[in-house]
């Protein structure tokens, strides 16, 4: 009986602790997938998230980001025409944790509403064509499917190590 108290008595604590919610800010860069290579073009920004828990890796997380860049597009006569773009999004869906431990890999789906301003940055790509350096202003339906991975430095403290949507 003495012995095993003291084996007891040594048994380490929990060392992990999944809170019920999370709130998550960072910095994000976002490829539009336009121009000749994946990196033509990049914006640069902000996201924010907020996450509850419905089980321990069943999750619902609300989305928001915010974007921009000057890049210069050529108009139809070859002359460079600045572009800032401003580009809004707001996702909600589910996110799904694989594992539970102190590195918790997860994949998501979401979708909502996003919100572009440009001088006709996509312009080329509608039917009929816009002119390029011409103010335009996309909305619609916004969606997100990737993942992530998320490690716990303390016990309400994890860090988002990379994250792909």
């Amino acid at each position: 009986m003495v012995f095993c108290g003291a084996a007891l008595a040594q048994a380490p604590g929990p060392t992990l602790i999944i809170p019920s919610a999370e709130v998550y800010g960072g910095f994000l860069v976002t490829s539009p997938d336009y121009g000749p290579h994946w990196d033509s073009y990049l914006l640069h920004g902000f996201e924010g998230d907020i996450s509850k828990s419905l089980s321990d890796r069943l999750w619902i997380t609300a989305a928001g980001d915010f974007v921009w860049a000057n890049p210069s597009i050529p108009n139809l006569a070859g002359v460079q025409v600045p572009q800032h773009i401003k580009q809004f999004s707001a996702t909600v869906g589910p996110k799904f944790y694989l594992l539970t431990g102190k590195f918790r890999p997860y994949a998501t789906g979401q979708v909502g509403y996003a919100r572009q301003s440009s001088d006709g940055f996509y312009g080329r790509d509608h039917h009929p064509p816009t002119p390029v350096g011409v103010h335009t202003v996309e909305s619609g339906f916004s969606y997100r499917i990737g993942g992530g991975v998320e490690w716990q430095l303390a016990s309400h403290i994890y860090w988002r190590m990379v994250q792909w949507d």
